[in-house]
């Protein structure tokens, strides 16, 4: 997914004091002749500049970010029309500087949106288990974030528990859509949030890369009469991929021996918790140049200077060559988002 950064519209003349020649400290005649050329830019980030050849002898204004088809024509038009095919997909690529790309995501969802009842122990005081059943869907392998729509955490007297929570992302070996023999692969400690009715609080978990089905899981020590899990009756699934535990400390290895075990489409309350992930593809980055998980200024910015510099960072398609299909490459992977 491409998300464009929007900036405040204004007018901005170039001028040969806001283009400095990071070579010589002086511009070549073509450059000032664009450089003196009345405002076309609409609207701009920080701009700066640098030179580079591109596969000609000829220096090229290239700035980080530039919004306006007049000013990319005439950037273009430094360029000779051997090297007019390159130029073109550079130019794209500078174009990227001011925007940030992500990864596509999967949304792993059971409810409906709408959560009618909470949930908890009624006659004790249990750490609670409750869990979704998702199939991993192509492109989203890796679970990074989690999200969560909570009941109360208030017992009848009117007391607070413990708003700690465990949410956990775990494998099941068999495909069975049963936790008992689940395979614990992250865990991630978080707080309890008093989200409304049908709101969801969103945290980033540790990610964990899933194979089939697999489970989400949130865990919390609750007092009798308390219900933070909140749930859907509505759901498609009918409670057929929903879980219940109770333990008497967390029980994430071994669910199977809970003393309290209940699928939810076999209770009074057949529904599917409010439980949500997201989900992206997992696969390896090779333009994150600074592994931040993140698309942005900072890796266009390091892939323009590896490529200028013949750098085998640049090099993408593997072939000791520096040339169009390269940046061709980095725009389309850029397009795409990396995990």
């Amino acid at each position: 997914m491409r998300v464009p950064v929007v900036f405040d519209s204004h007018r901005f003349r170039f001028g040969s004091d806001r283009i400095p020649n990071t070579v010589s400290g002086e511009l070549p005649d073509r450059a000032k002749s664009i450089a003196n050329r009345p405002p076309v830019v609409e609207s701009v980030k920080a701009l700066r500049y640098q030179w580079g050849t591109f596969g000609s002898s000829e220096p090229v204004v290239t700035p980080y970010r530039l919004i306006g088809d007049v000013v990319r024509n005439r950037m273009l038009s430094l360029i000779s029309p051997e090297q007019r095919p390159f130029g073109i997909a550079a130019v794209a690529l500078i174009g990227l500087l001011g925007s940030t790309s992500h990864a596509q995501q999967v949304d792993y969802i059971l409810d409906t949106g709408v959560g009618t009842f909470n949930i908890g122990p009624a006659g004790f005081d249990a750490n609670v288990t409750w869990l979704n059943a998702f199939d991993t869907v192509a492109g989203g392998e890796r679970i990074t974030q989690v999200s969560v729509s909570y009941g109360d955490i208030e017992d009848n007297a009117g007391n607070t528990g413990s708003d700690e929570v465990l949410l956990a992302i775990l494998n099941d070996p068999n495909n069975d859509y049963d936790p008992a023999d689940a395979e614990v692969l992250s865990v991630t400690p978080a707080r309890w949030v008093d989200t409304g009715f049908g709101e969801f609080m969103t945290y980033d978990v540790e990610p964990a890369v899933v194979d089939g089905v697999f489970f989400v899981a949130v865990v919390m020590d609750v007092l009798e009469g308390a219900s933070p899990a909140s749930a859907d009756p509505n759901s498609p699934s009918a409670g057929d991929r929903s879980w219940l535990f109770y333990n008497p400390e967390p029980n994430l290895d071994d669910l199977g021996s809970s003393p309290y075990i209940l699928r939810m489409s076999q209770g009074p309350f057949a529904s599917a918790w409010m439980v949500r992930a997201i989900g992206e593809p997992n696969a390896a980055c090779t333009i994150d140049y600074n592994n931040d998980g993140t698309l942005d200024f900072f890796d266009v910015s390091v892939f323009l200077n590896a490529f200028l510099a013949s750098d085998p960072a640049a090099d993408l398609d593997g072939n000791g060559m520096f040339d169009f299909f390269d940046v061709s490459g980095f725009l389309s992977q850029y397009a795409a988002g990396c995990p």
